[in-house]
């Protein structure tokens, strides 16, 4: 498949553009099995050619009597009901989305994918390796990769990156000796092709213990602001207390699904 073609018009938000040109590669060569069909990636793609169509009849108004502007407004109107119906239909028909939640080792990322599914979380060990979950909320189905944080193992995170829709970033804010490590790994992982556009939730854990970092404090250490090629949040949390835990998936949720499916 030639990305070239793919991307021809979608120069509208060069970010989407990106992303659903990858998709759409990606699910051509049946990597996205776990998430968007092909079926869904023609839809976007049609709402994007009928969003087109939309802004070259709005350029027209302009230069065209006053009847006409009249009948364009209503062809104007009635395609953006129709674009919006494509998007909602292959909302309704996603299969799900794939994230990652990766961190440094101890940082509690099985802890909190564990706590948020319900289950126990009295008997946990270090992840070495991969471990895969499913979490429903809001209606979609989000596969995640829980991938070990240890430093033999941080070489392999790029092999989970395939078809990532977001990214879950786990801090654990008690330990302040290894935040800059954490900095570190966090703008180098940023980097990687693979990753492009994929939704950024930080999750800054253990705020329960005294001493941690304040969600601002870890949003200064990590330059959280220096991320320009990511939507992304930080949300302060507690994986023991289950605090703030929805709320961050919440958003990670709402970000992917606005981002894939919501072309303005």
């Amino acid at each position: 498949m030639n990305k070239e073609c793919l991307v021809e018009n979608l120069h509208e938000d060069s970010l989407i553009a990106q992303r659903v040109t990858y998709d759409a590669v990606a699910a051509a060569r049946g990597l996205r099995n776990m998430t968007i069909s092909k079926k869904m990636i023609h839809a976007v793609r049609n709402a994007l050619g009928i969003r087109k169509e939309v802004l070259e009849k709005k350029k027209k108004i302009d230069v065209d009597s006053s009847q006409k502007r009249k009948t364009a407004s209503e062809e104007i109107r009635k395609l953006e009901v129709k674009r919006r119906t494509v998007l909602q239909k292959a909302k309704e028909e996603a299969e799900g989305f794939v994230g990652a939640t990766e961190g440094l080792d101890n940082a509690g990322k099985t802890t909190i994918v564990k706590r948020f599914n319900g289950e126990a979380i009295d008997s946990i060990s270090p992840t070495l390796g991969f471990n895969i979950k499913t979490i429903e909320h809001k209606g979609f189905m989000l596969n995640i990769w829980d991938v070990g944080g240890q430093k033999s193992l941080r070489s392999y995170w790029r092999n989970y990156f395939e078809s990532t829709d977001g990214l879950i970033w786990v801090v654990d804010c008690a330990d302040k000796r290894r935040l800059d490590d954490c900095r570190k790994e966090l703008h180098e992982l940023l980097q990687e092709e693979r990753l492009l556009g994929a939704t950024l939730l930080v999750f800054a854990n253990k705020q329960d213990l005294p001493g941690s970092f304040s969600s601002q404090e870890i949003t200064d250490i990590l330059e959280l602001n220096l991320i320009k090629t990511h939507n992304w949040k930080i949300v302060g949390c507690s994986a023991v207390t289950g605090d703030n835990l929805v709320a961050g998936i919440d958003w990670l949720v709402s970000d992917i699904s606005s981002r894939i499916f919501t072309l303005d």
